[in-house]
């Protein structure tokens, strides 16, 4: 079987680290990779010295130099044919290399993902990207096929959450790039391939991840910066060559008591309303809700 790296970004919140790293099976993964671009602390140094499962590497890197910068050193490192990236508030699932079982199936594929299991509901952020002229667009498009694939489900999308198997190669073709921090380097990663490889992607919603997010207010400060998402956006417009970005359907899969509540219900009607308006007209109206989140202290979307 082909060896599966695991790859994470750690800043702060160590007890997720560990939460993470006790969920590792040393007979599913072959090595850990960690990018620490925080503090070491006695904390972090004796969570890395008790890690016995399988072998781990460390990868001192430069302080708060960024999620994109920490994973291209990730994959910079990797030897390994596959790569296991997931943020360090993650636990396995005891099913994770049915996404490599597909991987090795389906030859297209650059990379597969999960879904995420949070503390009241089950959620997949997976979208389309396509543009109109200098505007790009995030939403679902079409109605998705589910196949099966090494006897799970698969649907494809352009983009897939951070709870994923890549391939290498698909990897060493384009990377994260290094200039994000914080935001969009996401959707970055994903346009870089649709324009410049042919790598596809998709999700098994079979494989559920459980996701702790937060942490103290220091990490939710620096991960919330305004001035640091407005930066990022600004550099994946000019980057791309974009305008504006507009979101549409971005969420494939959510559930959370079952019935939406009457402003998310407001908000969706909104968007629906927004995508059918004209596309300079929708540039307009978003510019207006980044200025209002600005005024707000909120960073852009």
């Amino acid at each position: 079987m082909s060896e599966l790296a695991l790859g994470v970004t750690v800043f702060k919140r160590p007890n997720k680290l560990k939460n993470l790293l006790h969920s590792v099976k040393g007979d599913q993964i072959d090595r850990v990779i960690i990018a620490d671009n925080g503090n070491m602390t006695e904390e972090k140094r004796e969570i890395y010295n008790n890690f016995s499962k399988t072998d781990i590497t460390v990868l001192d890197i430069e302080y708060d130099s960024g999620l994109g910068n920490s994973r291209k050193q990730i994959v910079d490192e990797l030897n390994e044919e596959y790569l296991l990236i997931v943020d360090s508030d993650i636990e396995l699932p005891k099913n994770v290399v049915e996404l490599r079982d597909q991987l090795e199936i389906r030859s297209d594929l650059g990379g597969v993902g999960g879904i995420l299991w949070e503390e009241k509901r089950i959620r997949s952020d997976c979208y389309d990207l396509y543009d109109q002229g200098n505007i790009i667009f995030r939403g679902i498009r079409g109605k998705k096929e589910v196949k099966k694939v090494a006897n799970a489900p698969l649907v494809e999308f352009d983009v897939i959450q951070n709870v994923a198997i890549f391939r290498r190669e698909c990897l060493e073709d384009y990377c994260w790039d290094p200039k994000y921090k914080i935001g969009w380097e996401h959707t970055d990663f994903f346009l870089g391939h649709m324009q410049n490889t042919n790598w596809e992607f998709a999700v098994n919603p079979n494989v559920i991840f459980k996701h702790n997010p937060g942490g103290d207010n220091e990490y939710m400060k620096s991960r919330k910066n305004r001035k640091r998402l407005e930066k990022s956006k600004k550099y994946f417009l000019q980057k791309w060559g974009y305008k504006q970005v507009v979101n549409g359907q971005v969420r494939w899969l959510q559930s959370n008591d079952g019935i939406l509540t009457k402003r998310r219900l407001f908000e969706e009607s909104i968007k629906r309303v927004l995508l059918t308006l004209p596309v300079n007209v929708q540039v307009l109206l978003m510019r207006m809700r980044d200025k209002l989140r600005y005024l707000k202290g909120k960073p852009p979307f």
